[in-house]
């Protein structure tokens, strides 16, 4: 075997990320398929009162959302930014998650912004010249922000529920203490 001028070269990290990026990507398609059995059982279960596989099946995909979240972002052996940054595939996978993440009660998307955002001079620094976010991604990076924003409980919002409980649960004690029932004459 001789060497060859244009050979593509990898090192064994990039070989890893790239098997990490393939495993991600078909768990993800398992979890494609499982919603849509979840699916289909749902309906079956409407028509039959219900059977013990439907509540297995759900919990089951949410075991899988929850080992895929956790591949993604917090592997021991590789960087998410590496994953997202270096290879399109990456980003890829976050854009197939993001139905999954509007529709799941657990609050990943503010953790993935997090994680997003906290690599992204990481990102550019390493790949100057050839790092960039593919449109539809930042389209969703963009619907993921407005979400967690709306999640967030603003000052006059607090101000406002404190304002609540102390006309409800305060002040009506207030008057009661000061209408004289304690007056000491």
């Amino acid at each position: 075997m001789g060497i060859q001028a244009n050979a593509i070269t990898h090192d064994k990290y990039n070989l890893g990320l790239l098997l990490n990026i393939e495993n991600l990507y078909r768990d993800i398609l398992s979890l494609d398929d499982d919603d849509i059995s979840s699916t289909t059982t749902e309906t079956k279960i409407e028509s039959t009162n219900g059977t013990p596989e439907s509540s297995t099946m759900v919990v089951k995909s949410k075991r899988l959302l929850d080992s895929i979240i956790d591949r993604y972002l917090n592997d021991q052996k590789y960087f998410f930014a590496d994953m997202f940054g270096q290879f399109s595939k990456g980003q890829i996978i976050l854009e197939r998650l993001y139905s999954y993440l509007t529709t799941s009660t657990t609050n990943y998307l503010e953790l993935i912004l997090i994680r997003l955002y906290g690599s992204l001079s990481y990102m550019v620094r390493r790949w100057s010249t050839e790092f960039h976010i593919v449109p539809i991604v930042m389209n969703m990076i963009s619907l993921m922000q407005q979400q967690v924003n709306v999640k967030k409980t603003t000052f006059e919002q607090l101000s406002a529920q404190v304002y609540i409980y102390y006309n409800e649960q305060i002040k009506p004690k207030l008057v009661e203490f000061n209408s004289g029932r304690y007056s000491f004459y």
